[in-house]
């Protein structure tokens, strides 16, 4: 399993003495809601029903094997490589200072997140061959449309367009990926500093003064929060590797015009030193103080600072070079992807197309199941507060615990949550779940809350592309561990007194 760990949070929401939404006041008292779970305490079995709803965000179930090939040997691969580096930097530096790993360890998060899910993303969809599935799946419909008029009339060449279309787009998409990551200020932060100083460059150079003062109140509100978690240190290593990165990485057509701010003669380290002393972004004071001067001073002040200047260069190739090839490229197969989705409907009238997640209402139902996900390797369906303590690492800003849990723990004081001596943490089941599905509740077959849902297993992220029952696995806390956790390790019992515990199985 991906995790010993349980992830969740919990909200007491406020409403007023009618019960209805209300601003605060110490009259308020707890929501009492329409409807609500009971909470199951009789835990989860191999082989149980689970149900997960809520607003997942998107998932691709229907695309080519060439789009799922591209995914897996060119976008992943160079958002990865990317986001390999900066995390390397950013753990030694938290590694190294507390001060650093409080203002980072959120931003770390952030990157660590899909930088994992990608990962994962690409081990999943290669142990299970999935590209040369789709290929066997469209030779198949490749024949059914040969043999059936009224289909080859409407689709015999949706799929070779298609598959020149993505051959048309891999170039470009591997540098406008590689582009992104690094000027999209979740790596370099320079760089968002950077797109700060040019929206106000532009609101200046389209509004006038009305437009940059607009800007200007929005942009110095913003920077106010920026600053509090800013190392500059920290931003000069990841600028210096990274820039090096794309030079090594980008094709040869848009290098010398991305790193066009660039002097030949200075090698990166010498050049980040450069931008780093003279520019004015890094300074709070200083931007700020350019800011107030006024949107004719202070786009002055941006045709000479080199950090902007480098942003400046790459941008002009994404916006100019990339972009548009994509979108041209993106907006013609958007509509062969839906023509594609029709063909799949008419060809096998008797198959079941289950609908992708589009950030509207979601319901996905399973069962409780492990799974092996490569030779040798079986993982089991319950993790429990003994992974915790087996990871634990006294003072590490990932893997510490608590002094209070550990002393639960090696009294076995679980209450009435453990289970045969053991306090279950986390399960796993086949529900298909994404991005978005953290939250969602995990319901029973009786309607009861046993869990929820906070991620999916390393190999199962490719249930975005691929969906395979033999791998894809969400992970949910067990609601047991949660009321372990409000009850003992909180002391709020009070809280539990107030839920409706149930004992369906019994």
């Amino acid at each position: 399993m991906a995790t010993a760990y349980g992830d969740f949070s919990v909200f007491r929401i406020y409403a007023g003495p009618d019960n209805k939404p209300a601003e605060y006041s110490p009259d308020n008292k707890p929501l009492k809601p329409r409807h609500f779970f009971p909470v199951s305490l009789d835990g989860i079995e191999e082989g149980d029903f689970t149900l997960v709803f809520g607003f997942p965000g998107r998932t691709n179930q229907y695309l080519p094997s060439f789009a799922v090939q591209q995914t897996v040997d060119i976008v992943d691969p160079a958002r990865i490589g990317v986001r390999d580096i900066s995390l390397g930097i950013m753990d030694k530096w938290m590694r190294a200072d507390e001060d650093i790993r409080l203002a980072y360890s959120a931003k770390y998060a952030g990157i660590s997140n899909s930088w994992k899910k990608w990962i994962g993303e690409v081990l999943g969809l290669k142990s299970k061959n999935a590209v040369n599935v789709k290929k066997g799946q469209e030779a198949d419909f490749t024949e059914l449309v040969r043999k059936n008029k009224d289909l080859k009339d409407g689709y015999s060449q949706l799929l070779p367009d298609m598959k020149l279309l993505y051959q048309e787009l891999d170039p470009i998409i591997k540098n406008r990926t590689l582009l992104a990551e690094v000027i999209g200020g979740s790596n370099v932060e320079i760089f968002l500093l950077a797109a700060y100083a040019d929206r106000l460059v532009k609101a200046f150079r389209d509004n006038g003064d009305s437009g940059y003062s607009t800007m200007e109140s929005k942009t110095l509100a913003a920077l106010d929060n920026f600053y509090r978690e800013y190392r500059v240190n920290v931003d000069k290593e990841l600028f210096s590797a990274l820039t090096a990165h794309l030079e090594k990485n980008i094709s040869t057509e848009y290098r010398a015009d991305a790193l066009g701010s660039k002097p030949s003669t200075l090698s990166f380290d010498e050049w980040t030193e450069q931008v780093f002393k003279t520019t004015i972004l890094t300074d709070q004071q200083r931007f700020t103080d350019a800011i107030k001067q006024g949107g004719a001073a202070f786009s002055k002040a941006m045709e000479t600072d080199q950090a902007y200047q480098a942003f400046l260069s790459m941008k002009k190739v994404m916006d100019e070079k990339l972009s548009p090839t994509y979108n041209t490229l993106i907006t013609k197969i958007q509509p062969l992807q839906k023509d594609y989705v029709t063909a799949l409907m008419a060809a096998y009238p008797d198959r079941r197309f289950w609908a992708d997640a589009n950030s509207t209402m979601r319901v996905s139902y399973g069962q409780v199941e492990p799974y092996a996900p490569r030779d040798g390797m079986s993982y089991k369906t319950q993790t429990y507060l003994d992974g915790i303590m087996e990871k634990y690492k006294p003072g590490d800003y990932e893997f510490d615990v608590h002094p209070k849990l550990i002393e639960l723990y090696e009294k076995k004081d679980f209450g009435p949550y453990g289970e045969n001596g053991k306090m279950p943490v986390c399960f796993i089941a086949s529900n298909h779940t994404t991005g978005g599905n953290s939250g969602s509740p995990a319901i029973d077959a009786h309607g009861n809350l046993i869990g929820i849902n906070f991620d999916r297993v390393w190999e199962g992220t490719m249930s975005d592309l691929y969906y395979d029952r033999s791998i894809c696995r969400n992970i949910m806390v067990d609601v047991r561990y949660v009321l372990f956790v409000i009850d003992k390790f909180a002391g709020a019992k009070h809280l539990i007194r107030e839920m409706k515990i149930v004992h369906p199985k019994a």
